[in-house]
């Protein structure tokens, strides 16, 4: 009973599908070969029916085609703007393919299992900082994420979300329970399509081994609210009315790019700060300290064995004084004093050593703290320097407006820059309020804060 309920759904899919595609391209969903349609009467599925699994599109152009026929165009308008469930994440996947390749076995109740893809990014110490130390996986290949590092993985999977559709995601229970962290915000934004980059940070001491199609996320996917143009195909246009402002659809130039793209695109802005032409790639800061921990451990180490030796030698020359002549005394003694002395020397010129090094922490920490609110001054001055380029693009031409929108980017980045650089300083934050900026021209120009 159960079997024939799926094969309807699948029926009833294949016909919506249908619906959407124009008619010189039929819709086309893949499945496992069904078993003939049961009799009315059949009280139980036949022991030998072979087992029936609804999968989605099975090539990236029918998966492509799926996306862009309804990726404006709601093929389920009945169900409400809301987190979906197993049922309705199916159904979604197959008509829509918001996820390729998918895999009806890899859902939950509400969520659905995203696994490690075919690229990975990870510094390795013996390399230069300046390259991207981005290498392929290419047959369930393995790679060790070890104690205290940070790697970045790509999804296998391909997100090509409708403009109705946003994706949260968090880390696989079993890499948590592993005491791993997702380096990550949660949510992926309507329209965005391409793999996601996920970085991985282990804070423990162990060495874990992952490998290509392992379990990495669980994704899950929320509804949002429709505006009319996206239900006219399966409704009637005597609806409420739409919302008042426009759709702000996904930025086009932010999709479809690979990890190379995301990490030039994050590194830029600090590259053009710094000067440098190439800003060195991110990597876990806490395996160095570990390691200057341990060589001031080891040099700790063997002065105090030195210090041992010497008081060894001082209690063998102490017991054979017990068998010297006063003249033999006298000299030894002499020696000692002679000993002491330079010691004391040694000693007083170690304190000011110390005290030296003292200060001069003392300075840096006052020139890093300078630095810091330099570099917090800095970065506001290049926002507004921005901001006032982006006042100065006038027009409702498509040019102006696409120029003003290709701003407007840069300005929200420097934006977050500066407050961030802001708040490592200890300053108040340059920018209480977010900055106005529109894609129209303001009729009076803009105000510089």
């Amino acid at each position: 009973m159960l079997k024939a309920v799926r094969r309807s759904i699948l029926v009833l899919a294949e016909g919506l599908v249908q619906a959407l595609l124009p008619e010189d391209e039929p819709a086309s969903i893949s499945a496992a070969t069904p078993a003939p349609a049961p009799t009315p009467a059949a009280s139980k599925d036949p022991p030998d029916e072979p087992e029936f699994e609804i999968v989605g599109a099975t090539d990236l152009p029918e998966a492509e085609r799926r996306y862009l026929h309804t990726k404006e165009h709601d093929p389920f308008p009945g169900v409400p703007p809301a987190l979906l469930n197993s049922a309705h994440i199916e159904d979604y996947m197959i008509a829509t393919a918001m996820v390729f390749p998918y895999q009806s076995k890899r859902r939950k109740s509400a969520s659905y299992a995203m696994r490690v893809g075919s690229e990975i990014a990870f510094w390795d110490p013996k390399r230069p900082r300046r390259e991207l130390p981005i290498r392929p996986l290419a047959g369930r290949e393995a790679f060790k994420l070890p104690p205290n590092s940070l790697v970045y993985v790509q999804t296998k999977e391909l997100f090509q979300l409708p403009n109705y559709m946003a994706v949260r995601f968090n880390l696989h229970i079993d890499l948590v329970h592993k005491g791993l962290l997702l380096g990550t915000g949660p949510l992926v934004d309507p329209g965005f399509r391409g793999h996601l980059m996920i970085p991985l940070h282990n804070m423990t001491a162990n060495t874990y081994v992952i490998a290509e199609d392992d379990e990495l996320i669980w994704a899950e996917f929320t509804k949002t609210s429709l505006t009319p143009e996206w239900t006219a195909r399966a409704q009637n246009d005597h609806e409420a009315p739409g919302p008042s402002a426009d759709f702000a659809p996904f930025p086009k130039d932010k999709s479809d790019k690979g990890m190379a793209d995301y990490f030039e695109r994050a590194l830029e802005p600090h590259a053009l700060r710094s000067g440098k032409r190439n800003y060195p790639f991110p990597a876990n800061a806490i395996p160095s300290a570990v390691e200057r921990a341990q060589r001031t451990a080891e040099k700790a180490k063997a002065d105090a064995k030195q210090s041992r030796l010497d008081a060894d030698k001082a209690s063998d020359s102490a017991n054979r004084i017990k068998n010297w002549g006063i003249g033999t005394i006298l000299a030894v003694g002499i020696a000692l004093v002679t000993l002491i002395w330079v010691t004391m020397q040694m000693v007083q010129a170690t304190v000011g050593l110390a005290d030296t090094t003292a200060e001069r922490v003392r300075t840096l920490s006052g020139e890093m703290a300078a630095l810091r609110r330099d570099v917090a001054n800095r970065d506001a001055s290049w926002t507004r320097t921005m901001l006032v380029d982006y006042c100065l693009v006038q027009g409702n031409t498509p040019e102006a407006q696409a120029e003003r929108l290709k701003l407007s980017g840069r300005v929200a980045a420097a934006e977050a820059v500066a407050t961030a650089s802001a708040i490592a300083a200890g300053l108040p934050n340059p920018f209480p309020k977010p900055l106005a900026r529109t894609a129209e021209p303001a009729p009076n120009g803009c105000t510089v804060r």
